[in-house]
């Protein structure tokens, strides 16, 4: 079983205060009907995240470590990428129903 770069404990404890989380416009909030209406999810999916959901972590620009993850949300495959900074506030990135392809994860493979 693939293990996640970030401590999901730590994720889910910073993603669950009030500055603890940023999501970024691009690919982060853009399917929500609102700001906050992205927020409210990400941190009700954050807080249900465990390993099983895992698929990779990935090195990005200026070596940031980012873990990846396919959740179900009402059905929806969706895919979802962050990462922790000095560990104060979890950066989302991406948080976007699956498009095309299934995306395999510890547990198995989440469809769009």
């Amino acid at each position: 079983m693939k293990r996640p770069h970030w401590d999901l404990a730590l994720v889910k404890k910073l993603a669950a205060t009030r500055h603890g989380l940023i999501m970024k416009k691009s690919r982060a909030s853009q399917c929500f009907s609102s700001v906050p209406e992205a927020y409210r999810v990400c941190r009700a999916i954050i807080a249900e995240l465990t390993v099983d959901s895992f698929s990779e972590s990935v090195v990005q620009q200026f070596e940031e470590v980012f873990d990846v993850y396919g959740v179900i949300i009402d059905g929806v495959g969706f895919f979802l990428k962050f990462t922790v900074e000095v560990e104060t506030r979890v950066i989302v990135i991406s948080l976007y129903p699956l498009e095309k392809a299934a995306m395999k994860t510890n547990k198995g493979k989440v469809q769009p």
